[in-house]
């Protein structure tokens, strides 16, 4: 007798072109077959950074665009875990700023989107110090954002702004939260300019208030 061969099942990639090839269309059994094609490249291994950011545009469209619920559910639950993907984290790297759930965003935020990131999604952000062209200003701001008992420390040890940020947050608090939780403290909204040099003048002024007391205080 002879032996009846399964048929392999396709290649990931020809299931994402497939998918691709068809994803606009709609009526009949089309959403039928995208579904037939989603649920089969949910568990499947991509096997390029290409690929996986095809996959992600195509899940995007179809979440834009849905033809039935059931399509919509499972376009829905794909997105949702599209992070926890293993070729994903396989090419996590060459995904960086996509902007692809799991991956890295190198980005200079405005103020307002920097505070809604790190209210929402609390250690998620990061500041990248290597190359950082702005730590001596930060150095001479960071007594601005310091509490008064933490001054002190800031006038007796002269350690770098990033490793003064990073006892300052502390180890629950990423550096970037902490830049700009006080930040956000000196008020509302950034100050300007002029009350800028106001604020660092009044800390000038109590600094040497501080120390003409502790010169008063050795002298006795």
């Amino acid at each position: 007798m002879a032996r009846q061969r399964t048929a392999r099942p396709p290649a990931p990639l020809t299931l994402l072109r497939n998918l691709e090839a068809h994803k606009a269309e709609f009526g009949g059994d089309a959403a039928e077959h995208k579904l037939a094609l989603l649920v089969a490249l949910a568990n499947a291994r991509l096997p390029s950074a290409d690929a996986v950011s095809r996959l992600h545009e195509a899940l995007c469209f179809l979440r834009a665009h849905p033809d039935s619920a059931a399509l919509l559910g499972q376009v829905t639950a794909m997105l949702d875990r599209f992070a926890e993907r293993s070729d994903l984290r396989r090419f996590r790297k060459q995904l960086a700023d996509t902007g692809i759930a799991g991956t890295t965003i190198r980005y200079s935020f405005f103020a307002d989107t920097a505070r809604w990131l790190s209210q929402r999604f609390p250690g998620a952000l990061q500041v990248v110090w290597q190359g950082y062209e702005q730590e001596d200003l930060l150095s001479q701001r960071l007594p601005l954002l310091a509490t008064w008992p933490e001054t002190p420390g800031l006038d007796e040890i002269s350690w770098p702004a990033q490793e003064w940020v990073r006892r300052l947050a502390g180890p629950d608090t990423s550096d970037a939260d902490f830049l700009i939780t006080r930040c956000q403290r000196l008020g509302g909204s950034a100050p300007t300019p002029e009350e800028a040099l106001q604020i660092e003048e009044r800390v000038r002024q109590e600094k040497a208030e501080r120390r003409a007391q502790e010169n008063k205080s050795q002298e006795k």
